[in-house]
């Protein structure tokens, strides 16, 4: 049996189907999911990823929130979540190419900016 795979629509607000049925996501959950789209086939440091999902305020613990939303945004693709994570790896203890001291998500890096 075949593992169904996400389909992202970018154009307007960001649709997600597994199978044809839609996927429920929040606001931050899509946000990141955009980011990680527009950066597709490279690596996005989290730190990137915090400045792009909270710009000028981010969380306190916001390594942590990145990876939580990771996970939740897994769950929610659910078998489709497992192979996705080709799309979306965390490489725990590993410097990020672009940052040098956190893990990363893989996505393609923006130098300047979050789109």
């Amino acid at each position: 049996m075949l593992t169904p795979r996400p389909r992202f629509r970018l154009l307007g607000p960001l649709d997600v189907e597994v199978d044809g049925q839609a996927v429920v996501l929040t606001g931050r959950q899509r946000a990141l999911c955009a980011v990680l789209l527009l950066h597709a086939n490279h690596v996005v440091s989290v730190d990137r990823l915090i400045q792009c999902l909270w710009d000028d305020r981010p969380p306190g613990a916001g390594a942590a929130r990145v990876r939580a939303l990771v996970a939740e945004v897994r769950r929610a693709l659910g078998p489709a979540g497992t192979e996705a994570s080709a799309n979306c790896t965390w490489w725990p203890g590993r410097a990020s190419p672009r940052r040098g001291s956190r893990p990363a998500a893989t996505g393609r890096p923006s130098p300047n900016s979050c789109g």
